[in-house]
């Protein structure tokens, strides 16, 4: 059977070949591409062998080079026959939203004075398979969360940049594994990872978490992330640093101080007193309030020079949100809502 439609599928491509040199099929192809030069027999020769090549490719599953074949094949002639093909594979390789486009163009090309039979039921195969790829195309809708509706922001799905404007409206996807990144001007950076499946709708409630925007608002710096860098910033690792040492060296001077000049006050207990302070306990105590002298400078200056800007410059986290709660990264998404 497949052996049987390969061989007709082959015989109606090089029908629609031959009429290629024919005033109405010229016709149909400029109106496409007015700008492409004049096909030759070797064009049509080299798209055969590209139809070819690109069925047999097909047939044992190997779509990739199926589709460069018929791509190749569709670039020269531009015929319902070449874009019937490119759609088929596109689907096979789960391109949907690609094929659906492909399809619809291709139903929609025009039909010449005269056209042959193959043609017409090239452009309506692919009419009715175009309607047949909608309802397999998934779709996501964002909806965010604490966005006020008027600062900058910038949505990217896969890479491609949507408009605001746009984002919040149903985008038809392919099936499979997609990333969303959002920056704002007001908004810490947000990054999620999301798959679809054929027919779904998702829902992503996307929640903005206020902090440094990684936009600039339009003239020049950011305001945002000078104020947003005000708020994080607290005390320093080396203001913790100094502090404790020099608690820790005035509580350690005191407590061998005491103990050095209590030595000396022994009395008449023999063997313990030699008349003056323990020597050992001395510069113990001495050295303790020297370590506490300097965590006291190092503390004072630390706190004079600012909070700590390597907490501030930290990459942004992630401000989704997973029902009925969030993980403990902060990271996740809702569904439906």
């Amino acid at each position: 059977m497949a052996s049987r439609l390969y061989r007709i599928a082959t015989v109606a491509f090089a029908i629609g070949l031959s009429l290629q040199t024919s005033p109405a099929i010229a016709d149909q192809r400029s109106s496409t591409d007015t700008e492409a030069p004049p096909v030759t027999a070797s064009d049509r020769e080299t798209a055969r062998k590209l139809m070819d090549r690109g069925k047999r490719s097909f047939e044992r599953a190997d779509y990739v080079d199926a589709l460069a074949s018929f791509v190749g094949a569709d670039k020269i002639m531009r015929l319902p026959v070449t874009g019937l093909w490119v759609g088929k594979t596109l689907v096979r390789l789960s391109r949907l939203t690609e094929a659906r486009d492909k399809l619809y163009r291709t139903s929609r090309l025009p039909a010449a004075d005269n056209e042959n039979e193959v043609l017409a039921q090239a452009r309506e195969e692919a009419e009715v398979l175009h309607h047949e790829v909608a309802m397999r195309v998934p779709e996501v809708v964002l909806r965010f969360d604490g966005w006020d509706g008027k600062s900058r922001l910038e949505v990217r799905i896969d890479g491609d940049v949507i408009s605001t404007d746009l984002a919040l409206l149903p985008r038809g996807l392919d099936p499979g594994p997609h990333r969303l990144v959002v920056r704002s001007t007001r908004h810490e950076t947000l990054t999620l990872d999301f798959s679809l499946t054929e027919g779904e709708s998702k829902r992503l409630r996307v929640v903005l978490n206020q902090g440094m925007g990684a936009l600039s608002d339009g003239q020049g710096e950011n305001p945002n992330v000078s104020r947003s860098h005000a708020a994080k910033r607290g005390p320093s690792t080396w203001v913790w640093v100094g502090g404790g040492l020099a608690v820790a060296g005035l509580v350690t001077g005191s407590i061998t101080g005491g103990l050095a000049m209590s030595r000396s006050s022994c009395g008449e207990t023999p063997g313990l007193c030699d008349g003056g302070p323990d020597p050992v306990l001395g510069t113990v105590s001495a050295v303790s309030f020297g370590l506490g002298g300097a965590g006291a400078i190092i503390g004072l200056v630390a706190a004079l020079a600012g909070g700590d800007k390597s907490g501030t410059l930290e990459s942004a986290r992630s401000g989704l949100q997973l029902a009925p709660g969030t993980n403990s990264a902060g990271f996740g998404f809702t569904a439906t809502w």
